[in-house]
């Protein structure tokens, strides 16, 4: 298939505009270059009085201090820098607010430029805790049964 190269810029620009996911474009320090909507949207809650989300590292810096770091000590020219990386954005409060996890994925590019995904997975965490409860719930009772057998 042959694709226009104007309209697939277009299509390239509506797909990046309509993500459910955060996507984030910045260089090797944090300085944004390009986000989109989804993206504004979550990471606005994370920014102090007067951070026009500039720069990536600054607005998450109170959540996930060691992303630069991580950044920094990646030492290739181009890869995955972190998959999936949680991070706790509000512990919530028992019985009024749930806790809100992101996970975060950065990608270096070749020219030196990231490329951060940042989707909100609190309701995973919440399925997974979840899980891991009634697993230990059944092992309990089948370590019970064991002792009468």
């Amino acid at each position: 298939m042959i694709f226009d190269q104007a309209s697939s810029k277009d299509e390239l620009m509506e797909f990046v505009y309509r993500s459910p996911m955060g996507l984030v474009h910045t260089d090797t320090a944090g300085k944004v270059i390009t986000l989109n909507p989804r993206a504004v949207a979550l990471l606005m809650p994370l920014a102090k009085k007067g951070d026009i989300l500039q720069n990536l590292f600054v607005t998450l810096e109170s959540v996930a201090p060691e992303l630069r770091h991580i950044v920094d000590a990646y030492d290739r020219a181009s890869g995955v820098v972190v998959h999936h990386h949680r991070i706790v954005i509000a512990s919530g409060i028992r019985g009024q607010t749930e806790p809100v996890y992101y996970a975060l994925s950065l990608v270096r590019l070749e020219g030196g430029t990231l490329v951060a995904t940042i989707e909100d997975v609190s309701a995973q965490v919440r399925s997974e805790r979840l899980l891991r409860k009634q697993e230990a719930w059944v092992n309990a009772m089948l370590a019970g049964v064991r002792d009468f057998a």
